[in-house]
């Protein structure tokens, strides 16, 4: 799947990308919020591909996408890029087939007990957040206002 003229031009405004003459030969680090399905990330590696990088290294401060959402977001499981389908379920793919896959070189990402331990840091407590789509399961089982009061507690530490 190759992006049009059109989702390129919408990815260079939105990354702030002015002159691609400067990429030619260079190692390129790109950092993202997130890589859900991989979209954003091939136009990207495509664009400075097309532009001569010699290196793309392709970084998010996020755990891969493993499963759907029951909070409200619409992930699709079948369309995570950490995803392939294997013997009738799923298994999860390496960072390095993950980065073939977007036309990376590099393909990193932070891992799910990092997050788990930062949000033990922030509130104190091992399941204070929902992380069932990086694979880390759910509170649902906890009472609404705990998970209410720990998320209040996580905006007023971070303002």
């Amino acid at each position: 799947m190759f992006p049009t003229e059109e989702t390129l031009a919408v990815v260079k405004e939105k990354y702030g990308i002015k002159d691609l003459s400067v990429i030619e030969g260079k190692r390129i680090v790109i950092l993202d919020d997130t890589v859900i399905n991989g979209a954003t990330a091939r136009v990207i590696a495509q664009l400075f591909r097309n532009a001569g990088a010699g290196e793309i290294f392709f970084l998010t401060p996020m755990p891969k996408f493993v499963d759907g959402c029951d909070m409200g977001f619409i992930i699709i499981r079948g369309r995570l890029i950490a995803l392939e389908k294997s013997n009738g379920g799923y298994r999860i793919r390496t960072n390095e087939e993950i980065a073939k896959e977007i036309g990376a070189d590099y393909f990193g990402c932070t891992s799910l007990e990092a997050v788990k331990a930062a949000f033990e840091g922030i509130t104190g407590k091992k399941d204070a957040a929902c992380l069932n789509c990086i694979g880390g399961g759910h509170p649902l089982q906890r009472n609404v206002k705990e998970i209410i009061f720990d998320a209040e507690m996580f905006e007023v530490k971070h303002l």
